[in-house]
């Protein structure tokens, strides 16, 4: 991976797409996960327990990839299932799925070990992202569900509830997620791909909450930052209610901010950003400018509304849509800091400009649409060619609509997201 001074990665929203929404299941219909820490935080037996299909035949898959991360279901050991109590038996994985044949909405039960499947803490050159694969250490653990949780696909039509605990030596070891604080955590019928698309935080994180216009907004910070906790939560703050009145949207009740340290990288520094379903991740190396964690902390909230609120997105097909779901992402973050005094008018121009510099320097301008999504992983210039390209269209086609009276380019969005 190639790097330029300062380096600002952001992934999407990430939903794995797994289960409509047509049907809810009763709490004793639910889906459950129960987990039993080992060696500190390094090792996770996992149990996974749901009602088979009605149809006598259900499939239970694993994680394979997650963003740019691939090869996730190495992590993964020693599944046994039980069918309707009976004895647990081992079982073959193949091709990532686990099939099952069973009596009609038999009680499955699918046990197994987890850790992440390289030493020590994330390195760069280990994995392609520090921080994006589980990270399980003796005193912490971060995962999100698509990269660590078996699930089941499901052939007909629901939304299950969930559970989901965690112990260590039989007591109780709390959890923070967008879905809630403590051991054991438990939901409210929600699409599978609601529950997958959620960030899971364990042990030494410094945790804070703080509640401002009714809405709750959570950190879990980890490590010496760049940037203090109370900026970055500011920060997030900020965004959220600027986010939401251009958009004529009401925000969600509460929102999880994490942020972690990245490895150092020798006369360079890095920034990355991940959007998950009302939780937004930072990892960054101690070098890093302030300016920079501050713009990418405003991209990922940003990403709450496109597309978080648009409705499902298929991660399979991601790569196709990324000059707008990065692109168009990267506009209305500099144009929400504008609204929000974050940033000058100059301020803004001198980023609309430098995107604009970057995009015509750059050796991979004329690659297609379709050659890009095939190749949009390869180099820090084709990562960010589909960024460049739709932020600058987003600019041009919402001055055009200002010059000529239209609609802007956020009542559109508005429309988009009141449909969803």
């Amino acid at each position: 991976m190639m790097f330029k001074p300062v380096m600002t990665l952001c992934a999407g929203v990430c939903a794995a797409m797994v289960a409509g929404c047509a049907r809810s299941q009763g709490p004793d219909d639910g889906t459950r996960y129960s987990f039993a820490l080992q060696d500190g935080f390094q090792r996770l037996s996992g149990e996974l327990s749901f009602s088979g299909d009605a149809d006598g035949a259900s499939q239970i898959r694993l994680p394979g990839a997650w963003g740019p991360e691939a090869g996730l279901d190495g992590q993964f050991s020693d599944f046994r299932v039980s069918v309707a109590g009976g004895r647990f038996e081992p079982v073959l994985v193949i091709d990532g799925v686990i099939h099952l044949e069973h009596a009609a909405s038999a009680p499955l039960v699918l046990r197994y070990e987890f850790s992440q499947d390289y030493e020590g803490l994330p390195q760069w050159g280990v994995q392609r992202v520090p921080g994006l694969r589980p990270v399980t250490q003796p005193d912490f653990a971060v995962f999100v569900g698509a990269a660590a949780f078996p699930h089941p696909v499901w052939s007909d039509d629901r939304t299950p509830s969930y559970s989901v605990s965690f112990s260590q030596d039989g007591l109780p070891v709390s959890a923070r997620s967008s879905l809630g604080d403590g051991s054991r955590l438990d939901t409210g019928p929600i699409p599978a791909s609601r529950f997958l698309d959620t960030l899971w935080i364990l042990g030494g994180f410094d945790q804070a909450s703080r509640v401002v216009n009714a809405v709750n907004i959570r950190t879990a910070l980890r490590g010496d930052l760049p940037l203090a906790p109370d900026e970055i939560q500011t920060q997030s703050e900020h965004m959220i209610a600027g986010a939401a009145d251009l958009f004529r949207d009401t925000p969600f009740e509460t929102y999880l901010i994490v942020a972690m340290p990245l490895p150092p990288l020798p006369d360079q520094s890095a920034v990355i950003g991940t959007a998950f379903h009302q939780t937004f991740m930072l990892l960054t190396t101690a070098n890093a400018p302030a300016e920079e964690i501050r713009h990418t902390v405003s991209h990922e909230v940003l990403h709450e509304w496109i597309t978080g609120r648009m409705g499902p997105t298929d991660t399979d097909t991601d790569p196709s849509r990324m000059w707008f779901t990065e692109g168009f992402t990267e506009y209305f973050t500099l144009l929400v800091r504008l609204r929000v005094g974050d940033l000058d008018l100059d301020g803004f121009l001198a980023a609309i400009n430098a995107l604009e510099a970057h995009y015509q320097a750059s050796s991979v301008r004329t690659m297609t649409r379709m050659e890009l999504i095939d190749h949009v992983w390869d180099s820090r210039e084709t990562e960010r060619l589909p960024y460049q390209r739709g932020a600058l269209l987003a600019f041009l086609a919402d001055g055009r609509a200002a010059a000529g009276g239209s609609d802007r380019l956020a009542d559109v969005l508005a429309g988009l997201i009141d449909e969803a």
